[in-house]
């Protein structure tokens, strides 16, 4: 082999290896900044020990929007099967609306001391931190109905 053929050789392998070395970079640089969902299974889990149901948790998730209603239960099996969300995006938002509530409700902040404290606090939470990809897309109030979103696709 030539001297001039080793060292475009070696010259590619540094390229790809630095190009890896910037990938992997960039891959924990996005980490960094990216929500974890088991912090929202840790919220979760918090609020319902704590009497937050799903009329509460479908008033803060970004479906609200579309008019559709998601459970605690199907944000919580979306949250285990995924590593991390989307930087800014809806599910990260919805994080944000969690510990909102959860920091709220901790605080006292709240006019209702029954089980509508959440409600109000969800509601409170939505307008805090509107969701972000979908905004100007917002159902009128009265198609927000309380559907789950699998009984919207059963038409």
């Amino acid at each position: 082999m030539s001297l001039d053929l080793c060292r475009l050789k070696s010259s590619r392998a540094v390229r790809y290896r630095s190009a890896d070395r910037r990938i992997g970079l960039k891959k924990r640089i996005a980490t960094k900044f990216m929500a974890n969902p088991k912090r929202s299974l840790e919220l979760l889990d918090e609020l319902v020990l704590l009497g937050f149901t799903d009329e509460a948790f479908a008033l803060l998730h970004h479906f609200r929007v579309r008019g559709w209603r998601d459970t605690i239960a199907s944000h919580r099996g979306y949250c285990e099967k995924h590593s991390l969300f989307q930087r800014d995006g809806d599910n990260e938002r919805t994080q944000c609306r969690l510990e909102f509530v959860l920091r709220s409700y901790l605080e006292g902040v709240g006019s209702d001391c029954g089980s509508n404290i959440f409600i109000e606090l969800a509601n409170r939470a939505f307008n805090e931190i509107p969701p972000g990809k979908i905004v100007g897309k917002r159902a009128p109030a009265g198609l927000i109905g309380h559907k789950h979103r699998s009984e919207m696709n059963q038409r």
